[in-house]
């Protein structure tokens, strides 16, 4: 009866395994190879991602590989900031023109890649910005120059002092030291309809 017995040999250690997978991780990344931008600064990333990279003018925006400016971005559910995110620069021989609506700080780190349009509480939901956070009273309008990095992502969910926001589809710009980043910028006050 022991002779029809399925022989069952024990697993290998969980060490030898991991040295395996790590071996075979680095012989794909050896092969595959990783494009970079002509700066050498930071790889350009050319992995698949829909969101929000479907949404940009690549024209315009070339997608980086910089997992900590993206991380400076998102800053967690009800918090605000944006999720899904991803880094981006603007190509050489590019601009982009980003659009701020504030109400004290017109040189701030959160800016939209459109115009705004449409009533002030519609703005307000569509970026998920509490009304302690920003009045929305004025708008600043700028151009990005060839090299100017930015994290775009949708708006994380915020909770404000009397309620909150869900996520948004809205795409954001999170960029960093915008008042020395940014040229040609004009503020005129907002009249919403």
């Amino acid at each position: 009866m022991l002779d029809h017995m399925i022989r069952f040999d024990p697993p290998a250690p969980i060490h030898k395994k991991l040295s395996v997978i790590g071996i075979a991780l680095a012989l794909m990344a050896l092969l595959t190879g990783c494009p970079s931008d002509t700066a050498g600064n930071n790889p350009v990333d050319a992995s698949p991602n829909p969101t929000p990279a479907s949404r940009l003018d690549t024209s315009i925006f070339e997608r980086l590989n910089d997992t900590a400016f993206v991380d400076s971005a998102e800053f967690g559910a009800g918090k605000g900031g944006v999720h899904d995110a991803a880094a981006y620069r603007v190509k050489a021989g590019k601009t982009a023109t980003v659009y701020r609506v504030f109400d004290k700080y017109a040189f701030g780190r959160w800016w939209a890649l459109s115009r705004p349009s449409g009533s002030k509480q519609n703005y307000r939901d569509a970026f998920a910005i509490c009304p302690e956070w920003n009045a929305l009273d004025s708008l600043m309008t700028c151009t990005l120059p060839e090299g100017a990095r930015l994290v775009v992502g949708p708006g994380e969910s915020a909770g404000c002092t009397a309620g909150g926001f869900p996520r948004s589809d809205s795409l954001q710009a999170f960029i960093n030291s915008s008042a020395t980043v940014t040229r040609n910028c004009q503020s005129t006050p907002l009249a919403w309809p």
